[in-house]
C-alpha cells in the first residue's frame, strides 16, 4: 500500500491524493510553513476492495473497510515522518473536494488531535464518510457522478492559539475586490463548526475597512484555557529540568 509524503513537488500533479492534500504540497511550493504531512492515496482504498467498486453498495463497501486490517509495518512507516509525540490531524482529501465547483463542505470526516494507537481507526471512518448517505444525496442533489477517489491526509497537529479563515472574494455580498478573514482563539474547528463566535475584518485595497470583534463567552473561556495550558507546560518543563539536575 502506497503512502506519499511531503517531500516531493512532483505530488501537485497526483491525482490520487485529491483537491485538498494538491492544496497544501502547493503552499510548500510558495514556501508557507504547513506541518508535516503524508497522503494515503485513493488508490490504496481500490486496492481492498479487489472487486470492481461500482458492483458493490455502499454497505458492502464499508463492511470491507471495517474488516480490513492494515500491516503493522506501515504505521511504523507513518510514525517516521513525525517528531516522537505528534498528535495527529485524520483529514479527508476527495478528488472533487475543495473543488472550484464544489466544497463538500462539511461532507467528509476529520478527526483531530489522534494518537498514533489511534490512526487506524480514524483513516478507516474518513474513508467510511465517502461512503455515507449524505454524500450520496450531496452528489445526487448536485447531479454529479459517483466516484469514489478519496485519499486520507494524516498530518501533524499544531498548538494553535488563533485560527482564521480568509475569502478572497466577500461571500456575504460577491465583492471581488474584497477580503474577509474570521478569526477564533484556538483550533480552526471551533470557527468552520459554528461553535465560536469570530472577529471579522474586511480589507479593501491592502487596508483593514471594518473589524466586527465579538469576543464571546465561548472565546474568552478558550483563551484562558490556552493561557493555563502554556501555564501547565511551563510547569512540567521546570519539574523536567530540575529532575534531571
Amino acid at each position: 500500500m502506497e503512502l506519499i509524503t511531503d517531500t516531493y513537488s512532483k505530488n501537485i500533479s497526483e491525482p490520487a491524493i485529491g483537491a485538498k492534500a494538491k492544496n497544501l504540497y502547493r503552499l510548500k511550493e510558495l514556501g508557507f510553513r504547513v506541518p508535516a504531512l503524508v497522503v494515503i492515496p485513493a488508490t490504496a482504498l481500490l486496492e481492498i476492495i479487489t472487486e470492481s467498486i461500482h458492483d458493490k453498495t455502499a454497505a458492502q463497501i464499508n463492511e470491507i473497510i471495517t474488516s480490513f486490517v492494515f500491516p503493522e509495518f506501515y504505521f511504523q512507516k507513518v510514525i517516521s515522518h513525525f517528531p516522537f509525540d505528534t498528535l495527529f490531524a485524520v483529514r479527508s482529501s476527495a478528488e472533487d473536494e475543495d473543488s472550484s465547483g464544489f466544497s463538500f463542505a462539511g461532507q467528509f470526516e476529520s478527526y483531530l488531535n489522534i494518537p498514533k494507537d489511534k490512526l487506524e481507526e480514524n483513516i478507516k471512518k474518513v474513508w467510511h464518510s465517502a461512503f455515507s448517505e449524505r454524500i450520496l444525496q450531496y452528489r445526487k442533489t448536485h447531479n454529479l457522478k459517483e466516484t469514489f477517489n478519496i485519499s486520507v491526509i494524516i498530518q501533524q497537529m499544531v498548538k494553535a492559539e488563533i485560527s482564521g479563515v480568509a475569502f478572497s472574494v466577500n461571500p456575504a455580498t460577491g465583492e471581488r475586490n474584497v477580503k474577509v478573514i474570521n478569526a477564533v482563539y484556538g483550533l480552526g474547528e471551533g470557527l468552520v463548526s459554528g461553535t465560536l463566535n469570530a472577529d471579522s475584518f474586511l480589507i479593501k485595497d491592502e487596508e483593514i475597512t471594518s473589524i466586527y470583534y465579538r469576543p464571546g463567552r465561548e472565546q474568552i473561556c478558550m483563551k484562558l484555557l490556552i493561557q493555563m495550558e502554556n501555564i501547565f507546560y511551563g510547569i512540567i518543563a521546570i519539574l523536567l529540568s530540575l529532575i534531571r539536575a
